[in-house]
């Protein structure tokens, strides 16, 4: 009886095991897909924006009446404190070429450019550079322990 008794517990025991592994296995999984579809959320948005301010530049490029760049020109807010931070993490350079074609959108420009989907934290805010395309968050985009902030960047990390 003692043998039959003892092999119950020994059963138990691992299944006990099995059941906890099992639960870590899913919830790495879960957090796993919840990251990817966040990332895939965030790089949506940004691809939104990018299409509107490329059409934005389009319109005035081909000198279409009333049409103006959204945002505020990055050369007058550098000394504000969210900029300064994107500077200085080397996410954008005053030495880049097309550094005066960025402009900062805040969530009133992007319900003027009718992007009433993106949500934006009243804290942060996104730049746009009507030169070339590039958009970049100014919170970040944490993904596998790393802070991402331009487009370009999330777009590699999708495609992986």
């Amino acid at each position: 009886m003692k043998s039959e008794r003892g092999m119950t517990y020994k059963i138990l025991v691992i299944i006990i095991i099995v059941m906890v592994i099992a639960f870590f296995m899913i919830s790495c999984i879960t957090r796993r897909i919840i990251a990817d579809k966040k990332l895939d959320s965030v790089i949506t948005d940004m691809l939104l924006i990018q299409g509107k301010s490329k059409l934005v530049s389009d319109e005035i490029i081909l000198k279409k009446e009333g049409v103006t760049l959204l945002g505020k020109n990055i050369s007058e807010s550098i000394a504000e404190d969210d900029i300064k931070q994107i500077i200085d993490r080397g996410v954008i350079s005053e030495t880049e070429e097309n550094f005066n074609g960025y402009y900062i959108l805040s969530s009133e420009d992007l319900v003027a450019m009718e992007l009433d989907t993106v949500q934006l934290d009243d804290e942060n805010s996104i730049i746009v550079n009507y030169a070339n395309g590039e958009v970049i968050y100014t919170e970040g985009f944490v993904y596998n322990n790393n802070l991402y902030y331009r487009l370009s960047e999330l777009q590699k990390l999708a495609n992986k």
